[in-house]
């Protein structure tokens, strides 16, 4: 289930994989279907509109997760803050 939304997002935003481990549950309305990823190479913010299927598989991940707004929506111990 990580897999499949982390590749959901990369593949319907066009974000770079470390785009996409960096982003926040706070990053992502679920509730309109946008992400807003920080970009890797340091240029401006954007907004993407994901498609219902992509929202629908992070909303049951973030749900199964017990995920909290500040934590990082795909965490592991390479990009976890100290």
């Amino acid at each position: 289930m990580k897999g499949a939304a982390f590749y959901s997002i990369m593949r319907d935003a066009g974000s770079r994989p470390i785009e996409v481990a960096r982003l926040r549950v706070k990053d992502v309305d679920v509730e309109n279907g946008v992400v807003h990823p920080t970009t890797a190479k340091g240029g401006s913010g954007r907004a993407v509109k994901l498609p219902a299927s992509t929202v629908a598989l992070i909303k049951n991940y973030i749900s199964k997760k017990f995920l909290w707004l500040e934590e990082r929506l795909f965490a592991s111990r390479k990009n976890q803050e100290p």
